[in-house]
């Protein structure tokens, strides 16, 4: 049976910050087995750009390379709205309603 890990980001999510983030990540991913469900709580993001959004990206094809699917957790609408814009919308599965902005 999958248990959930959950994963936190918060603050920025821009060009500015994604080698940070990127290196959250890739332990996160490190450290994954395979049997569990990896989510993502985006309630703390305040800011994403497209740099962000190709980290997103990145990361959940990697996490599908290992045979599980991201999911992504309280999405702020103006997160879930840049995803619609580059088209990635229906890419990522969501557990939670979005928060209110």
């Amino acid at each position: 049976m999958m248990k959930p890990v959950m994963i936190t980001i918060s603050g920025e999510l821009t060009i500015y910050q994604v080698a940070e983030t990127r290196a959250l990540l890739q332990r996160a991913l490190t450290g994954h087995d395979g049997s569990d469900q990896l989510m993502l709580d985006l309630a703390g993001v305040t800011e994403c750009d497209g740099a962000g959004v190709q980290l997103l990206l990145a990361f959940s094809q990697a996490v599908s390379a290992g045979g599980t699917d991201l999911v992504l957790c309280y999405v702020a609408p103006f997160l879930a709205e840049l995803l619609r814009e580059f088209g990635l919308g229906s890419r990522f599965a969501e557990c939670a309603p979005a928060v209110a902005a």
